[in-house]
């Protein structure tokens, strides 16, 4: 399912952040591994029906560095990429998700493909406080095995998100899925202040040196 960018601005993953592709074959090994084990960290299962991932500045900047490494192109291709891939990245009021839809229960499946294309098909809850998703990009297919979808966070979850004691949650129809605290934690700095250094730069500047 591609992410159609609305507006032409991009808000997202900064085109500096993007090391170029010697640079990148030179750190994947280290940079994969690492974001994989952060992908770990931010994914919950849904039954058997599907995984919901969480994606970061990171994650989003993994999968960037991943479709130029593989398709290559200039600075053109990397500002069709930046926008493609802007909806995904979090926000200091927005959460963003990857739902991965694999179960073998075909109407199981195909009735959470239809619950993600709807605005509030699913929610967030920390405490008394509920972000509804809404899906991200273009016009969603239910069929389709990869949902993008939003969370639209107030200031009173944002607060609530960050307790320790936080009782975190994602509802899904008939799945309710409670989240750790290494989870919490991760959401609780996709709405904060970025760090102005990425982990990718950090490996590429180390190995400069």
């Amino acid at each position: 399912m591609p992410l159609d960018a609305i507006t032409t601005t991009v808000h997202g993953i900064a085109a500096h952040d993007v090391i170029s592709a010697e640079a990148y074959l030179r750190v994947r090994p280290a940079y994969r591994a690492e974001v994989l084990r952060l992908k770990r960290r931010r994914r919950i299962r849904l039954g058997e029906t599907a995984v919901l991932c969480f994606e970061s500045y990171e994650t989003v900047l993994y999968h960037v560095q991943e479709v130029l490494r593989v398709e290559g192109g200039g600075a053109a291709r990397l500002r069709r990429e930046l926008a493609e891939y802007d909806p995904l990245v979090p926000r200091r009021r927005r959460l963003a998700a990857t739902l991965l839809i694999d179960g073998d229960d075909a109407p199981s499946c195909r009735a959470l493909g239809c619950r993600a294309c709807e605005p509030g098909g699913l929610v967030l809850a920390v405490d008394g406080h509920r972000a509804a998703s809404s899906p991200l990009g273009g016009r969603p297919d239910p069929e389709d095995p990869v949902q993008y979808l939003g969370f639209e966070v107030t200031a009173g979850l944002a607060a609530a998100l960050n307790e320790p004691t936080a009782f975190v949650r994602v509802v899904a129809g008939e799945h309710v899925v409670r989240l750790g605290s290494e989870l919490r934690i991760e959401l609780t700095s996709d709405l904060a202040p970025r760090a102005r250094v990425t982990r990718l730069s950090a490996l590429a500047l180390g190995l400069e040196r």
